[in-house]
């Protein structure tokens, strides 16, 4: 009788990997769409100082023309919440300049299941869903704190996409000799949070003290939030760019929900 229940589960995890993933088909379609559409660059301004040479020391001052980035993270450790379980996925995320937008792809596996999830942002609408199995949905939010979060992320990573830095609706302010105040504006919502760099002009932190975070179950709270970007080095196409990137809710102990490793950052058009 065992071998008969150990042959079922065997049975139902191999049509779980087997099938063909509706979330994913759903991600590759929304990126064929945004990529055949013309998405636009912005003309360049004048930047704080600071700007200037991390896209000097990184190089991604050639790229200043670029529309589109694609990031690839791999042996992600995620996790929705202290206690809860960790996570090992494999990432990629596109972000576009103008018009404003980002799609995130994940997936993983609990219990050798596979789980997937799906982020995007696009100007006045943002979604975050999950689904296990490659068909049963798990969680699927609308809510608006999702804009304000998703514009609070594409702040933070907008120095991995220079031409973004050049947008009318974004603007920044220089603190002091190694950290300057950046502010993205986007319709009704507004987001800022403050850009760190060291010696080097490598940029190595964003830190916002309001950032909605919205748990499975669509409850709102804000609460400070920080990127680290760590571990620069050349990539193949010579950019000299992090290798690891760490999200934190800065609580009474910070709680790292998100730590990757970055295989790649490469530029369309």
């Amino acid at each position: 009788m065992l071998y008969i229940f150990v042959f079922l589960i065997f049975i139902i995890v191999l049509i779980f990997l087997l099938r063909e993933s509706t979330l994913k088909k759903e991600f590759q379609r929304d990126l064929r769409f945004y990529w055949g559409e013309q998405n636009k660059v912005w003309e360049e301004k004048e930047l704080p100082e600071l700007l200037k040479r991390y896209l000097e020391y990184t190089g991604l001052v050639n790229e200043k023309d670029k529309s589109i980035v694609h990031i690839s993270y791999q042996d992600v450790s995620f996790s929705q919440s202290k206690k809860g379980p960790v996570l090992k996925m494999e990432y990629e995320q596109y972000n576009f300049v103008n018009p404003l937008r980002r799609l995130a792809y994940m997936k993983s596996s609990m219990f050798g299941i596979p789980f997937e999830g799906y982020d995007t942002y696009h100007v006045g609408k943002s979604s975050m869903r999950g689904v296990i199995g490659k068909y049963f949905p798990l969680f699927d939010q609308k809510e608006k704190a999702l804009e304000e979060g998703n514009l609070v992320t594409i702040l933070a990573e907008s120095l991995f996409l220079p031409n973004l830095l050049f947008s009318e609706n974004i603007h920044f302010e220089k603190l002091n000799e190694h950290q300057i105040k950046g502010e993205l504006k986007v319709e009704d919502i507004r987001v800022s949070g403050i850009f760190t760099f060291n010696e080097k002009n490598e940029y190595v932190s964003f830190y916002t003290d309001t950032r909605a975070q919205v748990d499975n179950g669509g409850n709102i709270r804000y609460a400070p939030w920080q990127a680290i970007c760590e571990d620069y080095q050349k990539n193949p196409q010579g950019y000299c760019l992090p290798s690891k990137f760490k999200a934190i809710w800065k609580e009474e102990e910070d709680f790292v929900y998100f730590d990757g490793l970055i295989t790649s950052i490469e530029y369309k058009k």
